[in-house]
C-alpha cells in the first residue's frame, strides 16, 4: 500500500464486524431481559467500548432503539437509565426462544408457504426498515418488494402482529402448497 493510501476496506461495519446496534440488543437480551431491570447509559456505552464501538455510535445505537419503541429512558438528575419497552422485551425473548431452541425440534415441513403481501410508501423508509428487520428476524424473506414468505406457515399470527404494531395491514396472508415444477 503506497505511503498515505487508505486500506481499501477501513470500517469494521464493512468488513462483516458487528454493528454498535446488534451489539447493543445482544447485551440488553443477555443481560438486561433476563433482569427485567434497568440500566444506565454509562454502563451500557462502557461495556460497547470493551467490544470496540465508539462513544458516539454506542450513543446513537440507544437513540435509535428507543426511536423504535424497544427502549424507554428515565432521567435521574443528570444521568440516563434504559428499560426495555413491553414490545423491547417480546423482541428479545422472541430472539432468546429462537436462538436457544435452534436445532432442538425437527421440523417437518407441510408443503406450505405463508405469504405477506405489506405496501408501506417509500416515503416512510423508517418504518419499512423497522417491518423489514422484524419480518426478518421472524423468519421471512423477501423476494421482490413487498412480499415476504416464510416456509413456517403457523407464524401467520407473528407476521400480522408485527405489522399491527407498526400500523400496517398487511393486504392478503396467505398460505399455499408449494408445486413442484
Amino acid at each position: 500500500m503506497a505511503h498515505g493510501q487508505r486500506p481499501a476496506v477501513s470500517r469494521r461495519r464493512e468488513i462483516g464486524g458487528p454493528s454498535a446496534r446488534s451489539l447493543l440488543m445482544t447485551m440488553l437480551g443477555e443481560f438486561v431481559l433476563p433482569r427485567g431491570g434497568s440500566v444506565w447509559t454509562q454502563a451500557l456505552v462502557s461495556a460497547l467500548a470493551l467490544l470496540g464501538v465508539e462513544n458516539k455510535s454506542a450513543r446513537q445505537a440507544l437513540a435509535r432503539t428507543a426511536a423504535e419503541r424497544w427502549l424507554a429512558s428515565e432521567r435521574v438528575g443528570r444521568q440516563v437509565r434504559w428499560s426495555l419497552t413491553p414490545p423491547g422485551q417480546r423482541l428479545l425473548s422472541e430472539g432468546a426462544r429462537r436462538i436457544y431452541s435452534f436445532g432442538q425440534d425437527e421440523v417437518h415441513w407441510d408443503g406450505h408457504w405463508l405469504l405477506l403481501l405489506v405496501s408501506v410508501p417509500e416515503s416512510q423508509r423508517d418504518l419499512r426498515q423497522q417491518i423489514r428487520t422484524q419480518l426478518n428476524r421472524a423468519g421471512f424473506g423477501s423476494p421482490a418488494t413487498g412480499v415476504w414468505v416464510s416456509p413456517h406457515a403457523n407464524r401467520q399470527a407473528e407476521g400480522q402482529r408485527i405489522l399491527a404494531d407498526a400500523g400496517v395491514k398487511a393486504r392478503r396472508c396467505h398460505s399455499s402448497p408449494a408445486t413442484a415444477r
